[in-house]
Formats: C-alpha cells, structure tokens, sequence
C-alpha cells in the first residue's frame, strides 16, 4: 500500500498569510487532474459550512496546478466520500464535535490510508494519540492515527501544556505546532 502523507497545522488557517497560503498549496500538489479534496466541517455548526466552504474551494483551486473537485463531507455519506477522496482536509473548529462524529464511522482509519491527510487544529487533535486542549481544559485521547503527543495553536508559553502531555507515553513524538504553521508526516 502506498503511503499516507499527513499534513498538521497549527490553527487560524482563514488568516491571510505565506504559511497558510503553503499549506493550501501543499494539500494539493501532486494531486491529479480531476482530484476530489473532501473538505470536513464537522468541528463547526452547519451554518458556517457554506462561507468555509467558499474560502477553502478559492484557496484549493487558486493552488492548484489543474482542474480538481473541492467536495464538502456530508454526515450520511461520509464514509463513502472518504474512500472516493484523494485528499482530505479536516478542519478545524470544536474537537469533541469532530472526534464524535468520526467515530461514528469505525472504517474511517483504514480508509483513509494512501491519500494526502491534512488536518487543522482539531483535525490535528483527532488524528493524534493524545492532544492538549487549553479549550476542553487537559489531555485526552484522539483517534490514534498517528504516534504522537499533539499540542496545536502552540507558543513558547506551553510549558503547563508541554508537562501534562509528558505524562504520557514518551515514546510517542510529542509535536508542538505554532498557528498558521504546519508540519508533513509520511507514514
């Protein structure tokens, strides 16, 4: 099987910088003509998915260097979109929301091995083994996907944040992402 490619960013992704303008650009390169990225809003209210849904299609499509699909997930469809998806964009919002509505959908961590995974804040946050949350106030536990120990929206202040994680497992990489930044992993 090919390998996953997982883009992790940090947060505040609608404001206008190079860093965010490259994290745009890097979800899609490499993608070919007619590629899906199935953009996930599920970490915020049903009424703001239009607007992100505007937003992120410009930033896709002014990146790209051909035609692609910017689709927008759908509850009742979901699963069947993440395996039709070349690329998937989770982003971010309330992580107990997304993380819920997620593993409403047990084949999700298969099926999305072989694309290009971003994830912003709380698309982080489900992706890792365990994050910190200032929000939801301490360490809990994501999906699993990836090895790591995840704090987003990070800044040289996160010693508190930086101590509660190391209670847990050490062996798993603990990844500290400032916002608007973004860091790739392969796997």
């Amino acid at each position: 099987m090919s390998q996953t490619t997982y883009i992790l960013h940090g947060g505040a992704t609608s404001r206008p910088c190079e860093w965010n303008d490259r994290f745009f650009k890097k979800i899609v390169e490499g993608l070919p003509s007619g590629a899906t990225v199935l953009v996930v809003y599920f970490a915020v209210t049903e009424d703001r998915w239009p607007s992100l849904l505007d937003q992120d299609r410009e930033r896709f499509e002014r990146f790209a260097n051909q035609a692609i699909c910017v689709e927008l997930a759908q509850k009742d469809t979901f699963m069947k979109q993440v395996r039709e998806a070349d690329a998937i964009y989770l982003r971010g919002g309330h992580t107990p929301r997304l993380l819920e509505e997620v593993k409403k959908h047990p084949g999700f961590v298969d099926a999305i091995k072989g694309k290009v995974i971003a994830g912003s804040s709380a698309g982080v946050y489900i992706l890792s083994t365990y994050y910190h949350s200032t929000d939801q106030g301490g360490v809990f536990a994501g999906l699993g996907v990836l090895p790591i120990r995840s704090i987003t929206h990070s800044d040289e202040g996160d010693p508190a944040r930086i101590e509660a994680l190391n209670a847990y497992p050490q062996e798993l990489e603990l990844v500290r992402i400032p916002e608007t930044e973004f860091r790739i992993m392969t796997i």
